[in-house]
């Protein structure tokens, strides 16, 4: 992927995620050439990127769509996710990696300073995803971590629908810091519970997202 195309693809992808550009919103690629100050040949690539990722829904010479979250693409991603990061964190706790630990327990530190900020559940988010890689990081798995990223946009989508509630940052936190405390103690169990718990909260919610949001869903 060349550089420009990188940029707008990040850029698009960045805005999909966060509901910058929600749902079903028309993606006008003249407006994101004039903001990202590249051409259009760039846009077009990336949005075919997004559109493989299925994000986005391109109407040859008519228009550009956010894909609407689909809870069909949320179950079969989040079924690969939940397979993948048990088995890191088996690996992880064989491998027992204390510098990992390090930098899980000082990424958790960021997190509990920013509970209590509203305005900064972004901050939250990008930590919330750095705790994650650390993981992947930590088992020589970045570029799985990656792949499986690729796969996660509707999931991810619904996370952020649900990220502004009353006590939901806190619950993530408290699930980040049990995975922490299992992999510390190199208790596989504990570990494999927390994460299958930690990564299907979303999930056991996904009905009543779609009756707050119906029109971001599929």
């Amino acid at each position: 992927m060349i550089n420009a195309t990188k940029k707008a693809y990040d850029e698009i992808l960045r805005r999909i995620l966060t509901l910058e550009l929600p749902p079903g919103t028309y993606i006008s690629r003249n407006d994101i050439a004039e903001q990202l100050e590249i051409s259009k040949t760039p846009i077009r690539e990336a949005l075919q990127l997004l559109e493989q990722d299925k994000l986005v829904k391109i109407f040859p010479q008519s228009k550009t769509l956010v894909s609407k979250i689909n809870v069909d693409e949320i179950k079969k991603s989040n079924f690969l996710r939940v397979a993948i990061e048990a088995e890191v964190i088996k690996t992880m706790i064989e491998k027992y990696d204390r510098e990992a630990l390090k930098r899980l327990e000082a990424n958790l530190k960021k997190q509990e300073s920013v509970l209590e900020d509203y305005e900064k559940l972004f901050e939250f988010d990008e930590l919330d995803k750095e705790f994650h890689s650390i993981m992947f990081e930590s088992v020589g798995q970045e570029e799985l971590n990656d792949l499986l990223r690729s796969k996660m946009g509707h999931k991810k989508r619904a996370n952020r629908l649900e990220l502004p509630k009353n006590g939901k940052v806190k619950k993530l936190y408290e699930d980040h810091k049990s995975i922490y405390d299992a992999i510390k103690e190199k208790d596989k169990k504990k570990a494999d519970e927390c994460i299958r718990t930690h990564l299907s909260r979303t999930i056991s919610r996904i009905e009543e997202l779609k009756k707050e949001k119906p029109h971001f869903f599929d």
